[in-house]
This record gives structure tokens, C-alpha cells and sequence, in this order.
């Protein structure tokens, strides 16, 4: 098992390891802009990731499944009799969204292996490094045109440490994570220009998570339980934010209920929906049994072997092509997924537009590639890993 694929999947299982409801303690966005000039706003991602083993190599153009209903075409609140999916070309990404894709090499000018966290900007990615298996000790930009590094900050991992920094976030200048151990749970922060990390605050015993920097504050939830909490950047209490003793953050502002519902076939996740700075509240009318992931707009889910995706107020219904792993995370900035639609191939799926992309990424030698989706909704990053570096997807850049 090739080091990429075995770190991925120990973050899968870590993961998976911090929602079982009787582990112990501490082990465990707002709309996309059309233009992006400067930092990403709100974006965050955990060192647990999600990984997918693709099988078989993808090179070219390949198969994908169509639908017979283009996205936005069924009214709100029907439910189209949905047909077997035919094949027609999928087009590299290269020729549908060339400025998206970037090809790195898996180490840092200095000589240094990393892991991609998230886009600062168009060219600039934010890095982390290692000192063991998954213990960050530093932090990095790491500008993609001239392929060059800048520290940012050293993290600090106290004694005890079970869960390392995880959830990395940027926003307002900042970047911030959690940890966790015997000690509880804290969010720690450091300036994107430089400089030395710092506690913003105490979670108690709770582990945070999907993390969100916004007006000088940092938000949370927690892994456990729900309420979403914030405390000033510079360092302060941790408070409740009024209204979501019962919530959740989907994609900030958003947030909603349930979180985890889809311990059987059938349920929906983030059924219910709230902007937080606007009040405006978004419900999903999902008429059949399926399991289904929503954001702030779309919704995915899986039924008799057939991937659809519909808005939450009903409308755009349609077949999309099968997704390999139903991820437990609704559509990246509400409107992409990750599909297989050729039993093999990586592709990027547009659920606004309908349009669809081939990384044409090759196996490794004796392993598949390996698909990293970050955990949160409102992280622009995909990659993944192969013989020759990274392939990585700046879905913000779409």
C-alpha cells in the first residue's frame, strides 16, 4: 500500500472513528463568487479526507452516463421517471475548464513532502508538513506560478494530543484548526502573513469541527453534539450563537439539522437549512425514500443503483453519472460532485450546468489513484495522488 493511500484512508477511518456516538472525548460559506482576486473567504477543510480508490486507468476522453432530463428543466416538487443512462463522450478537463487544474510534484522547493489544505487564491495553495504520520508541524503557502514556499506558522501540538490539527480554515487574513485530546478540545489560529500560532479558545470536552472564520470570529461545530459556537480570532470565550442550539454548519453562513441521518438506506442530511446572517430558512422536498446529502441548494442522493440530484425546492431533477462513493459531505460549494462515470474514471461533475470533466489521471503502478475530497462543503480543493504528484481541482476557479 503506497504511503498516499495509506495516510487517506487512516483519515477516512479517523474520521468515521470521531461520529461513532460512544467514543470517547477528544478522539477523535457563503455563495460562490463568479471571480475570485484574493484569499477565499470561509473555506475550510479537516486532515481527515475522504478517500476514494479508483480502479483502472483514464487517459482521453472516456464513457459517461447521461439522463434523460438536463438540470433545471423538471418543475418543482415532480419526480421524472428517470431511464437508463447512455454513454457519449467525456471531455478532458484540460479543454472544459483549463484554468481549474494544476499538476505539482509531491514535494516543496525545500525538499519538504506536504499535503494540500486549500486555495488561498487563484495561484497561491496553503500546505501543511508533517514531523510524524499525520502531525502537522508546519504550515505553508506555497505560490503555484513561481513554485515557491513561504512559512506561515509552526503549529503547536500540546501533550496528549489525540486528534491533530484538523479542519483548517482561512478567512479574514487568518488560517485556524482544531485539536483534541485529554486536555479537551481547542481551536487554534495563526495570520496568513506570519507569524506565531495561538489559542483562540476552549471547546470543553467536545471536539470541534467544520470550522468558518468570518468578521473576526471563529465559528464551530462540534462532533457530538449540536450548537454552533464562536469566539473572537484573537482569542476569547467560546459562545453559543443565538438561534442553533439544535444546528450544524453546512456551508457558512448556513447551517441546519440533521447531520448524521443516514444510518439506514434512506434519510436526509441537512434536510433543514438557515442562513444565519439573514434569517432566510430552506427546507428539502424529497418525496421518495432515498439517502440523500444536502447543501444550502442541491441535493444528492442514491436510490436503485441511479445517482440523481434535484434543488431543494424540487426543481432541476435529473440522473447524474454514478457517483463511485456517496461521500458523507453535500455537493462541494453547492454544485459539484466527484463521479466515475466509466467504471474507472475521475471526473467533476457541474450540477448547475451539466457540464463534465475528465482529470484523465492514470493508476498507479500496482495501486489505483487515489481521489481526496476535503471534508468540508465550502473547500474549493480536490486531488489526488499519483505516480507523478499531485493532480489537483480548483473548483473555485469554475
Amino acid at each position: 500500500m503506497t504511503e498516499e493511500l495509506e495516510q487517506a484512508l487512516r483519515r477516512t477511518f479517523a474520521e468515521a472513528a470521531d461520529r461513532a456516538p460512544k467514543a470517547p472525548p477528544g478522539i477523535g460559506l457563503e455563495a460562490r463568487p463568479a471571480r475570485r482576486t484574493r484569499a477565499y473567504p470561509r473555506v475550510a477543510m479537516a486532515a481527515a479526507a475522504v478517500a476514494i480508490a479508483i480502479g483502472g486507468a483514464t487517459v482521453g476522453g472516456r464513457a459517461l452516463l447521461t439522463g434523460t432530463h438536463a438540470p433545471g428543466t423538471a418543475k418543482a416538487g415532480a419526480s421524472p421517471a428517470l431511464h437508463r443512462l447512455k454513454k457519449t463522450a467525456v471531455p478532458p478537463m484540460e479543454k472544459v475548464w483549463p484554468q481549474a487544474i494544476h499538476r505539482l510534484s509531491k514535494k516543496l522547493p525545500n525538499g519538504h513532502a506536504y499535503h494540500p489544505l486549500t486555495f488561498l487564491d487563484d495561484h497561491t495553495l496553503l500546505v501543511s508538513t508533517e514531523s510524524s504520520f499525520e502531525k502537522a508541524d508546519a504550515l505553508y503557502a506555497y505560490d503555484l506560478h513561481k513554485h515557491t514556499a513561504r512559512q506561515i506558522t509552526t503549529v503547536v501540538t500540546p501533550p496528549k494530543t489525540q486528534m491533530f490539527a484538523s479542519y483548517f480554515t482561512t478567512g479574514d487574513g487568518y488560517v485556524a484548526w482544531a485539536i483534541a485530546g485529554h486536555y479537551g478540545g481547542e481551536v487554534w489560529a495563526a495570520p496568513l502573513t506570519g507569524g506565531k500560532a495561538h489559542r483562540v479558545a476552549r471547546t470543553g470536552t467536545s471536539t470541534p469541527d467544520h470550522l468558518a472564520i468570518d468578521g473576526g470570529n471563529v465559528y464551530w461545530s462540534l462532533v457530538r453534539s449540536p450548537g454552533v459556537y464562536r469566539a473572537p480570532i484573537a482569542g476569547g470565550d467560546a459562545r453559543l450563537v443565538g438561534g442553533t442550539g439544535s444546528e450544524y454548519i453546512l456551508q457558512w453562513p448556513w447551517v441546519g439539522s440533521p447531520r448524521d441521518s443516514l444510518g439506514t438506506a434512506a434519510g436526509v442530511r441537512f434536510a433543514t437549512a438557515k442562513n444565519v446572517k439573514t434569517g432566510e430558512t430552506r427546507s428539502a422536498r424529497l418525496t421518495d425514500r432515498a439517502a440523500w446529502h444536502c447543501g444550502p441548494t442541491w441535493c444528492v442522493g442514491q436510490k436503485n443503483f441511479v445517482t440523481e440530484a434535484q434543488r431543494r425546492d424540487g426543481s432541476g431533477r435529473h440522473a447524474i453519472p454514478d457517483v463511485e462513493s456517496m461521500s458523507a459531505v453535500p455537493p462541494s460549494l453547492d454544485r459539484f460532485v466527484i463521479t466515475s462515470p466509466a467504471g474507472g474514471t475521475i471526473a467533476v461533475y457541474d450540477l448547475e450546468t451539466g457540464r463534465i470533466g475528465d482529470l484523465g489521471v492514470t493508476s498507479e503502478k500496482k495501486l489505483p489513484s487515489t481521489w481526496v475530497r476535503p471534508q468540508e462543503p465550502g473547500n474549493p480543493l480536490y486531488y489526488t495522488v499519483t505516480d507523478g504528484g499531485y493532480v489537483l481541482v480548483d473548483l473555485a476557479a469554475i
